[in-house]
């Protein structure tokens, strides 16, 4: 299941924009400077929420990522006009099958970047994180797609999933997000890097370099 490309180097991104549901002109320029390469869309509709189990409660209990085919398939076409690389986030298997079928219709270049997404612990609305889960994406992915993964985990400590993802030749997203790390000292998401690296190499991987990264994704 490992990507070839991604043998020896991993990538770790470290923090995402999502937008869902808006409208942008499709001739959007961006003031001088500030030309994005990367960005996060999520491929579907999905109820990120958190539950409390004692008080048998959501936080937000209406809170829906309404993300339509149209929107989409209209932030990918923004992408690809503006030379922006979108990062294609996925919650649940239908969002790859949709992800296929807007390469197949031409809105993304490849490679095409996968983000496989998880929610643990108080974190709902995505599938959970387990090998199991991890391996039904990858199986998933057609064989002739021109392909990168990576992965992330909301609301549980990331590093068991990460180190999974990097012995299958993904790349790992960490970042703090909805779990602080309280247990480890509240660290910072470059410790959380620091600390993931010799992990990594324990089981193959070392970071791409910045040059590595940018020919890897196709900037």
């Amino acid at each position: 299941f490992s990507n070839p490309v991604s043998v020896c180097c991993f990538i770790a991104s470290l923090i995402s924009v999502s937008v869902q549901n808006q409208t942008m002109p499709v001739n959007q320029s961006f003031p001088k400077g500030s030309q994005p390469e990367l960005a996060e869309l999520s491929a579907g509709s999905f109820k990120l929420d958190m539950y409390d189990s004692v008080a048998q409660k959501y936080a937000f209990g209406s809170l829906v990522f309404n993300n339509s085919n149209s929107a989409f398939e209209m932030f990918l076409d923004v992408c690809l006009q503006t030379h922006v690389k979108p990062v294609v986030c996925c919650f649940e298997y239908s969002h790859l099958d949709n992800t296929v079928r807007m390469f197949k219709k031409g809105l993304i270049k490849p490679p095409v970047f996968l983000d496989f997404a998880f929610c643990g612990g108080n974190v709902t609305g995505g599938l959970t994180p387990t090998m199991e889960n991890l391996l039904g994406f990858l199986q998933r992915i057609p064989p002739d797609l021109p392909h990168i993964w990576e992965l992330l985990t909301f609301g549980v400590h990331e590093f068991p999933m990460a180190l999974w993802a990097a012995s299958l030749g993904g790349n790992i997203r960490l970042g703090l997000e909805e779990y602080h790390y309280a247990d480890f000292g509240h660290p910072t998401t470059a410790d959380l890097v620091k600390e993931f690296v010799p992990l990594a190499a324990s089981v193959g991987r070392k970071p791409a370099t910045t040059a590595e990264t940018r020919e890897y994704l196709g900037l």
